[in-house]
């Protein structure tokens, strides 16, 4: 279990540190270590009728990874990336784009 989230920790750094901008066009689910990977590209465009996102690593009882702890609380602020991660609530496009989450909405 522990080689595999260092894994995903390196590979959410090389994403992070490409020289080409990344994006990511989510058009399902936002989830778990989806979500950790859509919040580390450069762009996140999601479609209207996109299903909410969820930071749901406490649904399993399990701690975020795949660079959530590092890159949640920058992209909404401290407080609201403990809400997302200790509640997993289930946010839709639009409290995600007022959020700072979404780049745009299509």
């Amino acid at each position: 279990m522990r080689r595999r989230i260092q894994d995903g920790h390196r590979w959410v750094e090389r994403l992070r540190s490409l020289e080409i901008p990344v994006i990511a066009a989510v058009d399902g689910p936002a989830a778990g270590a989806g979500f950790s990977l859509a919040l580390a590209a450069d762009f996140n465009p999601r479609p209207r009728r996109a299903p909410p996102f969820c930071m749901s690593f406490a649904k399993v009882g399990l701690v975020p990874d795949f660079g959530a702890f590092f890159l949640l609380p920058r992209a909404v602020g401290m407080p609201m990336a403990k809400e997302l991660a200790f509640t997993a609530r289930k946010g839709r496009v639009a409290e995600a784009k007022s959020l700072g989450l979404v780049h745009s909405v299509q």
